[in-house]
């Protein structure tokens, strides 16, 4: 028998290993398996493919072991990788190593021993080397990391070389599991003492050692008579340690067992709470499942605070009840931890919830736990997608044109939305797609009949929509009524909204103090060293920093061109947006939801909750806090600067514009009187801004998809964009205009480029972009990127531009 097995690597292919006649009763595919792969590295790769040898006479290196006893996924998530690979032009390897836990990719370390020949002559050896002989005398065995750590260097490969030319080491590959589950132990009675009548006796046999009974009678306080009791939690309540605990062992009164635990467990105490729909909301939900008799998809385009999420709940009950499961993807971790406390009041044990903020040991808990089908629902962002269903009936993709949806940093470039698509096509699955803001992509799918269409067009419960007004920046500045980055007319709202005890949401898309420091002297700007773009200023740690590469450095008072103390510091971000608020408003309690607030595991949760529970009267934060956030007490929200979102060189920047302004919008007045918002500009007869004031979203969509047609955009067409990086400036042209010439030599396609991105110098790389626009018919969009991998692979074997890095992007969605 031969496995073809997926490698985490980026492979364009599966590579084919013999199954030993040991494994073939067990292997399937799905399944964990340990391979040697080249020369010595060791790899857990995944079983695409199963088949018979036959006349295959190729010689093949065997599968060394079975890492699990069951499958980690299913054919139909086999499947769906290969379609995620297909579609978005990677490598099945990239989309492993994107879609599984890292605790689950393992390659082998390389590890080092004495050599049981080598004569103990120390005389060979420098100091570094002997520094590593000591240590392989306690240890037996290092890995390159600890070899490190131990010389106090980044690079050792030289010194283990010279010891194995020297022979006094051997070394060998060994693959070690990352995932170790969590071990507590647990205390119970000796079966001996489960009897009443010899319960009795405990007390007398423990009577002259005081510290053992306030231990025993703890052990019952806790209820140990019925069930087995965590060892910390019982050395705790009754302060005592483990060697009072031993005594009792040694007396065979207690039984104590190591047991592995789950690190995900919750009690759930509260009653399960149920919702009732309006009548509005019970017309959508008759319309929702009208369009399932006949549509796989549905749009719910409901205004923001419409009670979309009860219609959500309304409907996973009902595929929980006919024994399926269902996924609820949200766009961002800081809704899933709201949202994941509303959904639990409902489904209690039977919901989980999944995002990059759980640590890696707890992740594959979850994987786990989703794989044996223990969770009937789950909530997460885009990531979900890719975990090991067991019987898909429901996918709820809310906020479902958010750009947070799209990968944009590694390979797969995927798009959750039209990735949960597929994934419910492969299980006969119905997709609910809800927005108060569709993207054009999914309306016009939505008029055009391919998806099923339901509109909700009034609040929950009857509240008015909030009233929205625009404030002009260059007047007020003009009449110096401009106080710091706020009109009089903003500063005023918030001051009533304060003394009426509602709250105030403030947006700005820009976290950091400043976005901009130059030198008043000499004009030099304070610029990242990897990167062709300005340094933000973080005024927590007085640093300034780059948000492409990761970059920073302290800020100083002199400048580092002419050495002159005339540092500036220009423009603003959340950051000194919060300050001010603080200055402006000293009564007030100021809290700020960007990046760099929310970095712990828990840091979302402890500022929504706190502001949830009113105490926080100010939130300031980027654009996390404009998606579907349900605050009650919201009476005012403060668009700071709307001009920043207008002035994108991008096709969809009045789109994207729309969906931030409208949504924020959303925050204000959802459960008590009608809220305000107000809209900071320089421009305010910018043509969007009646559509927004009118909250006209069909009138928006018309006005846009007249220039979209215009000049051949989305809807109307597909793209694919391809960028180019190398060190070298002049190659990286010549590759551009290479790749560009031979493109429409061969290829009757739509070709805009070379063109150097705004930011064009990333991480010490040169970049370049070509976009492509095709046809959105199966032939043209088979044929465009079969064109792609042609010319792509003859970039790579051309002797010149071999080096040059090319990244495909299909639909991009900046």
């Amino acid at each position: 028998m031969i496995a073809d097995v997926l490698l985490p690597l980026s492979l364009s292919q599966a590579y084919s290993f013999e199954v030993p006649a040991a494994l073939q009763f067990y292997i399937t595919t799905g399944m964990r398996v340990e391979v040697q792969f080249g020369k010595n590295r060791i790899y857990a790769g995944i079983v695409y493919k199963l088949y018979a040898r036959g006349e295959d006479t190729r010689h093949l290196k065997p599968i060394l072991s079975l890492l699990d006893d069951t499958r980690l996924m299913g054919d139909i998530h086999l499947q769906f990788w290969q379609w995620i690979s297909d579609y978005y032009l990677c490598t099945m390897g990239e989309v492993m190593i994107g879609a599984l836990p890292a605790a689950f990719k393992l390659s082998s370390n390389t590890l080092i021993a004495i050599h049981p020949h080598w004569p103990p002559d120390v005389s060979v050896l420098n100091d570094d080397e002997y520094l590593i002989l000591e240590a392989l005398q306690l240890q037996k065995k290092l890995s390159i990391l600890e070899v490190q750590k131990i010389v106090q260097r980044q690079s050792v490969n030289y010194l283990i070389k010279g010891m194995l030319e020297k022979g006094v080491l051997i070394h060998w590959e060994e693959l070690e599991e990352k995932y170790k589950p969590r071990i507590e132990k647990f205390v119970s009675l000796d079966p001996f003492y489960l009897n009443e009548e010899n319960q009795r006796q405990l007390f007398d046999l423990v009577a002259k050692a005081p510290k053992q009974e306030a231990l025993l009678l703890s052990f019952f306080t806790l209820g140990g008579h019925y069930r087995e009791i965590s060892q910390t939690e019982l050395l705790k309540k009754s302060d005592t340690g483990p060697s009072v605990l031993q005594g009792l062992v040694e007396k065979k009164i207690f039984i104590v067992q190591i047991k592995a635990v789950d690190r995900l467990a919750m009690t759930y105490n509260e009653e399960a709470v149920s919702y009732s729909l309006s009548p509005l909301q019970i017309q959508a939900k008759t319309e929702i499942d009208a369009a399932f008799d006949t549509k796989n998809v549905a749009l719910l385009h409901g205004i923001t605070s419409s009670g979309k999420t009860q219609i959500y709940i309304e409907l996973i009950s009902e595929i929980i009840a006919s024994g399926r499961t269902a996924l609820f993807l949200m766009p961002e971790i800081a809704l899933t931890t709201q949202m994941i406390l509303r959904l639990r009041k409902v489904f209690k044990e039977k919901i989980g919830i999944y995002h990059s903020r759980f640590n890696d040991q707890e992740r594959v808990e979850i994987w786990h736990k989703v794989n044996r089908g223990e969770y009937r629902v789950v909530l997460g962002p885009r990531s979900s997608v890719f975990l090991p269903f067991k019987d898909l009936g429901l996918i709820i993709i809310d906020e479902e044109h958010d750009p947070s949806y799209k990968q944009f940093e590694t390979n797969p470039h995927y798009h959750a939305r039209d990735a949960a698509i597929y994934l419910a096509h492969l299980f006969h699955a119905k997709v609910l797609m809800g927005t108060a803001t569709p993207s054009f992509e999914s309306f016009s799918n939505a008029r055009s009949g391919k998806y099923g269409y339901i509109q909700l067009k009034e609040r929950y419960g009857g509240v008015l929509p909030p009233e929205v007004m625009l404030t002009d920046l260059r007047k007020a500045s003009k009449n110096k009524q401009l106080i710091t980055h706020f009109t009089k007319e903003l500063l005023d709202e918030i001051k009533k909204m304060l003394d009426h005890k509602r709250q105030i949401i403030l947006f700005k898309n820009r976290r950091g103090f400043s976005p901009f420091v130059t030198c008043h002297a000499c004009q030099s700007p304070c610029k990242c060293i990897h990167c062709d773009v300005l340094l933000t200023y973080h005024k927590f740690n007085n640093s300034l920093r780059c948000h492409y590469c990761g970059y920073s450095q302290p800020l100083t008072a002199t400048c580092e061109h002419c050495h002159e103390p005339a540092m500036i510091i220009l423009g603003f971000g959340t950051e000194k947006i919060e300050e001010e608020m603080q200055h402006l408003f000293p009564e007030a309690v100021v809290g700020r939801l960007d990046l760099d607030t929310a970095k712990k595991k828990t840091a979302y949760e402890k500022i929504l909750n706190d502001f949830e529970n009113q105490k926080i009267n100010i939130l300031v934060g980027t654009q996390i806090i404009t998606k579907g956030l349900d605050f009650s007490n919201v009476g005012l929200v403060g668009i700071v600067s709307a001009d920043q979102m207008l002035q994108r060189s991008d096709f969809r920047a009045p789109e994207r514009a729309f969906q931030l302004m409208v949504q924020v919008s959303g925050r204000a007045g959802r459960l008590k009187e009608q809220g305000r918002v107000f809209i900071q500009t320089s421009e305010p007869l910018h043509w969007i801004f009646p559509f927004i004031l009118q909250n006209d979203y069909l009138g928006f969509f018309e006005s846009e998809m007249k220039e979209r047609e215009k000049f051949g955009y989305p809807p109307y067409c597909r793209l694919i964009n391809i960028t180019l990086k190398h060190k070298n400036r002049s190659l990286i042209n010549e590759a551009a205009l290479f790749l560009a010439a031979q493109w429409r030599t061969q290829h009757a396609l739509i070709l805009l480029g070379p063109t150097a991105p705004p930011v064009s110098f990333i991480r010490l790389m040169h970049v370049r972009t070509l976009l492509i626009k095709y046809a959105s018919t199966a032939a043209g969009i088979s044929h465009t990127k079969s064109a792609i991998r042609q010319e792509l692979e003859l970039l790579k074997t051309h002797t010149k531009y071999k080096s040059v890095v090319a990244l495909i992007d299909v639909d991009p969605y900046h």
